[in-house]
């Protein structure tokens, strides 16, 4: 079966057009954060823009190294990507997210990684929880750090 999903898009800052050629068909998903767009094709490959007439947003650029994505998520001001293998991709406000390199120790084989409203938390193959992004918005889980070295399911963020 052919995937031939596209994204529709209007209002008063549509895509470009040469952004809304590459959405016609095989589009697995669309995220969104609150000044920008990341669309995930099934080849695993993004497309990134800016939704607003402001100044360029962190958010809707998206690094050069953008392949073997599996999944996408967003929050107010920063996007997380998930690669095939369990690594993860971070951009935008790196305050709000947008950069994970201080998590310690990194990390790796993730199998999904959640957003909540400035901050993201990513769970590995087992059942270990990293989280990033402000910390007094769920991006500094060291209190409950025991309750999330294993076993952890899933996670729900809020907007708080």
């Amino acid at each position: 079966v052919e995937n031939t999903f596209s994204v529709v898009h209007w209002g008063k800052f549509p895509a470009p057009s040469k952004i809304s050629e590459q959405l016609v068909g095989g589009i697995i998903s669309v995220s969104a954060s609150g000044e920008a767009l990341a669309v995930l094709k099934e080849d695993g490959s993004l497309i990134c823009w800016q939704n607003s007439g402001e100044e360029q947003s962190p958010a809707a650029v998206a690094p050069n190294d953008m392949s073997n994505i599996v999944s996408v998520c967003g929050n107010e001001n920063a996007f997380a990507a998930l690669q095939i293998g369990g690594q993860v991709i971070t951009w935008g406000d790196k305050a709000d997210g947008g950069d994970h390199s201080s998590v310690d120790p990194p990390p790796t084989n993730i199998r999904a990684i959640y957003a909540a409203m400035y901050a993201f938390a990513a769970v590995n193959e087992d059942g270990k929880v990293f989280t990033w992004g402000r910390a007094q918005r769920g991006g500094d889980s060291s209190h409950v750090r025991d309750d999330l070295a294993s076993d952890v399911v899933s996670i729900v963020g809020n907007r708080g």
